[in-house]
C-alpha cells in the first residue's frame, strides 16, 4: 500500500515519512490549514483487487486545550559604539 497527499499542509519527506508543513497560509484559513487530505493506493495482486481511497486527517490549527503558554526573552542590552547598519 501506498500513501501519498493530495493537498493541505502536508510534505512528502520519504517513501514513508509525511510531515506537517504549514505554507504561505499559515494558520489564518482554518479551511484549508486544518486538514490534510491523503490517498491510499494498492495496486492489486492474485489475492486483492486494485484499491484506491481517500481520507482526511483533521489537525488542530490551534491548541485551545490546558493553561495559556508565555516566553520570557531577557532584555536586549544597550549597544555601544556606531551603529552597524
Amino acid at each position: 500500500m501506498v500513501i501519498r497527499p493530495i493537498c493541505g499542509p502536508v510534505e512528502h519527506r520519504g517513501p514513508d515519512t509525511l510531515a506537517i508543513a504549514f505554507d504561505r497560509l499559515g494558520f489564518r484559513h482554518p479551511q484549508k490549514s486544518g486538514e490534510i487530505w491523503l490517498l491510499a493506493e494498492h495496486p492489486g495482486d492474485e489475492a486483492y483487487k486494485r484499491c484506491v481511497q481517500q481520507s482526511v486527517l483533521r489537525i488542530p490549527v490551534r491548541n485551545t486545550d490546558g493553561p495559556a503558554q508565555t516566553i520570557t526573552f531577557p532584555e536586549i542590552p544597550e549597544r555601544c559604539g556606531p551603529c552597524s547598519s
